[in-house]
């Protein structure tokens, strides 16, 4: 699981396929657009709530006042009894709607995202996930229904806030508030210790002889993978491939050898396959990869994993 990226990440990469970073600006302007036209409903929505608790406190106070008043007042008490029923009803009315209105023909005037349009590979995208073509889980693990990217708001689904993502609902009223991952469509670099160990016998002959690179460049390429898959379920899911890929190329690359330059060399081909791959997230910078390199990572030590 913590190898598939974000769906916003994949979001991002089909509006704009050769540089994520415009992509994320575009995706993150249509989901401010979408939020935008949705927050007005809430609105909406929120005042009908608000007026129905309303109703349904002062409606049970007025039957509680009737029902022990001398003389009794049974037509008061109904009426108070009638309003409790009926804000109820409305109650549960309102939650149906809130449904119907992203699902179906039934809403379509009403739900539709006003002044926001879905490009067409967003949408194709949009369309995979809703009709099961591409598996979306949870960072937990947890499926998420196809159904959700059905609704006519499924773009909030991409949100890193997950006050819009919860306002996304299937037909029976389900919501989805974690951050969602989407099932890789193709394998990436390295992915697993199996796919490293299946090409160790291709691995550049170790002629670096630093004992500060010892941790990365020794040893079997079975182990190295192993080590690395370990660090690599501490992390974040969003950042496994960029950090996958930092590692193993600078592995390739610093096995050359050790002589002067030879970091500032691995480190320019690191950046360059990030580049490539639309992997220059936060957290990938020089100063980032050079400390990897080093073993280091927000303070810790990972060079324990690969022991």
């Amino acid at each position: 699981m913590n190898t598939w990226p974000s769906i916003h990440r994949e979001g991002a990469l089909a509006l704009s396929p050769h540089d994520v970073a415009e992509g994320n600006r575009a995706l993150d302007a249509l989901i401010k657009s979408a939020a935008l036209s949705v927050s007005k409903r809430e609105t909406l929505f929120a005042s009908a709530y608000a007026l129905l608790v309303a109703v349904f406190l002062v409606g049970g106070i007025a039957w509680l006042s009737y029902a022990y008043r001398e003389p009794p007042a049974p037509v008061e008490r109904h009426v108070a009894a009638a309003a409790v029923v009926s804000s109820i009803a409305m109650f549960a009315l309102l939650w149906w709607a809130w449904s119907a209105i992203q699902n179906g023909r039934i809403g379509q005037r009403v739900g539709g995202l006003s002044g926001v349009a879905i490009p067409e590979p967003l949408q194709q995208l949009i369309d995979s996930f809703a009709s099961g073509l591409r598996d979306a889980r949870t960072a937990s693990g947890n499926t998420v229904l196809p159904s959700l990217f059905a609704s006519r708001w499924a773009i909030l689904l991409f949100s890193h806030d997950p006050r819009h993502r919860q306002l996304v609902r299937c037909s029976h009223g389900t919501k989805q508030k974690e951050e969602i991952f989407a099932r890789p469509t193709q394998p990436d670099l390295a992915q697993s210790a199996d796919a490293i160990a299946a090409h160790g016998t291709a691995e550049t002959p170790l002629r670096n002889s630093d004992p500060e690179m010892a941790w990365l460049v020794g040893g079997a390429p079975q182990h190295f993978a192993a080590g690395l898959d370990k660090f690599l379920d501490t992390l974040p899911p969003h950042q496994v491939d960029a950090y996958r890929a930092i590692l193993t190329v600078a592995r390739r690359e610093l096995r050359k050898g050790g002589q002067s330059g030879a970091q500032e060399v691995a480190i320019r081909s690191i950046q360059s396959e990030l580049k490539k791959r639309s992997l220059l997230i936060r957290g990938t910078s020089r100063a980032s990869i050079m400390k990897l390199l080093h073993g280091q990572h927000r303070g810790e030590d990972i060079r324990r994993y690969f022991t």
